[in-house]
């Protein structure tokens, strides 16, 4: 295998293949972006009877959809102190809530898709290794219990019983995370809404959007061709940045992957790990059995891997990868992880306050922006797209004021 290119990518043949478009069509909505996001609108929206056309300059899922790791996490990588510091405690425990929602949402979706995606709840935990970093969470665990939440705070002792190597203390979100393969999840999604009458087009960008008269919207592709739609859903994450203030690059994230492992000894219930300090380790393990790690870089690092990038001056990718391989063997060195078999990079998009985005903006008509990013991954996709849903059918949900475009925090 290509060890530059995902695991998920690594399967070859895709569940299911679609044309280019090369005639001009109508529809109630036209979705833009073939991820998860993309798809599970498509499929959402099928399902409450809109004819649906979906594009994507990409086969269905090979966009960021293809990077992303195996596990999303409830609290979006984010603990709810600082959350809260940044959009309000009233909104960062709503936010937990919602993610809470779409996890069980999630796992009824995968219920009643073929394979189901390799759907598992997990638990998160999230460990210190310093003493400071213990304190600061046990703190955090006195703010989740009083918000209602389900968690468990471990001490020293209490986590060297359980893990195989040592940490001050540790923070258990109960169900804090799911357990997915994505690419399959947004080819299952929208091989679904295609039976069921969604027009998919791949290898088809959307250049132009602009008003008709009636209030229709145009969509004019890469392939010369036009869709006319009564709504646009933009749920591709680089079209919503272009068309958006306040989304911009987050920090490199370096993801490897290995050979599937046979036991996973020492790493109960196969919990989703995430550490409290730098490099920012995040640990799991997928449905095909894999142990996935990754760690947040540096800014100074991806500083460095930028000029390299400018001068193309090879960037230490080896090294960084090497490190993530020997922490995973040191994390559950009785699983018996063998060399890496994929490793790539992560750079996502994300908004100044973390949040999600949801909702339409003035410069826009007839388009509702569907912008998930950041570390919640899947679990955001399903909230969106079930938000853009009830929008489209006339339900107006409450918490698209949260998530709207024009929030005060999304400019940062």
């Amino acid at each position: 295998m290509d060890k530059d290119v995902p695991v998920w990518l690594s399967r070859g043949r895709a569940l299911k293949q679609y044309p280019w478009m090369d005639g001009d069509v109508s529809a109630d909505v036209c979705v833009i972006g073939g991820g998860v996001t993309g798809t599970l609108c498509a499929l959402r929206l099928i399902r409450e009877g809109k004819s649906v056309v979906l594009l994507t300059r990409s086969p269905i899922g090979h966009g960021a959809t293809s990077l992303l790791m195996p596990c999303s996490l409830c609290d979006c990588g984010q603990n709810l102190r600082a959350l809260s510091r940044r959009v309000g405690r009233e909104n960062a425990v709503h936010l937990l809530q919602l993610t809470r929602q779409a996890a069980d949402e999630l796992e009824q979706l995968c219920s009643e898709l073929p394979t189901g995606a390799g759907f598992s709840l997990r638990d998160c935990v999230v460990y210190a290794d310093s003493d400071t970093d213990a304190d600061q969470l046990r703190r955090e665990y006195g703010e989740y219990r009083r918000a209602g939440f389900d968690c468990t705070s471990m001490d020293r002792g209490a986590f060297g019983s359980a893990f195989a190597f040592p940490a001050a203390g540790a923070l258990v979100m109960h169900g804090g995370a799911v357990e997915l393969d994505p690419c399959m999840l947004a080819q299952l999604a929208a091989a679904q809404a295609s039976d069921m009458g969604a027009i998919i087009f791949e290898n088809t960008k959307a250049e132009r959007i602009s008003a008709e008269s009636g209030g229709r919207v145009s969509v004019f592709t890469s392939t010369h061709r036009r869709v006319s739609a009564g709504r646009v859903v933009i749920a591709a994450g680089s079209s919503c940045a272009e068309l958006l203030g306040g989304i911009s690059a987050g920090r490199t994230r370096y993801i490897a992957a290995s050979r599937p492992v046979r036991a996973f000894h020492g790493w109960p219930g196969r919990c989703v790990l995430r550490s409290t300090g730098q490099p920012n380790v995040l640990c799991s393990t997928s449905p095909d059995d894999r142990v996935f790690i990754s760690c947040e870089a540096s800014a100074a690092a991806d500083s460095r891997d930028r000029l390299r990038g400018a001068l193309h001056i090879p960037a230490a990718h080896s090294r960084r990868f090497g490190e993530l391989e020997a922490a995973a063997k040191y994390l559950f060195p009785e699983t018996g992880v063998m060399r890496r078999e994929s490793g790539w990079t992560l750079r996502t998009l994300r908004t100044a306050d973390g949040l999600p985005v949801a909702g339409t903006v003035q410069g826009q008509p007839g388009c509702l922006f569907a912008f998930s990013g950041g570390e919640g991954g899947v679990l955001l996709s399903v909230l969106i797209s079930r938000l853009v849903s009830d929008e489209l059918c006339g339900r107006q949900p409450t918490e698209l004021g949260m998530f709207s475009p024009h929030r005060r925090r999304l400019a940062g």
